[in-house]
């Protein structure tokens, strides 16, 4: 999981889910490093050996996307109405969702 804010922020959400999580990397100190700079999205590459052939970030901003873009990884939108989803698609997003449920159940599929 990455993210703009901080790590126990994001537990705290994401408990009532029930989804595993291999490791949260937020916020740092430098704040010149938040969205679109592809910091947290290197640093949870760099501790899963380079995910980026397997990683996807999902995101709803436009950068989100481009911080994807940077790292080299695969991204889809998440679009709630047709402002983001044209936003997403003008800045190049190839495959949006309106919805994250088809998601949570894709990943809850996978756990053993």
């Amino acid at each position: 999981m990455v993210t703009d804010v901080g790590a126990p922020a994001v537990h705290r959400y994401l408990e009532p889910y029930g989804l595993p999580l291999a490791g949260v990397h937020g916020r740092g100190e430098d704040l010149a490093l938040l969205t679109p700079h592809p910091d947290c999205l290197l640093r949870a590459m760099h501790s899963s050996g380079g995910a980026a052939a397997t990683g996807v970030l999902i995101g709803s901003t436009v950068a989100e996307l481009t911080a994807a873009q940077q790292a080299g990884l695969r991204f889809i939108g998440l679009a709630r109405n047709t402002t983001a989803a044209r936003q997403l698609g003008e800045a190049g997003c190839d495959t949006t969702v309106t919805s994250l449920a088809p998601l949570l159940e894709a990943a809850r599929s996978l756990q053993p």
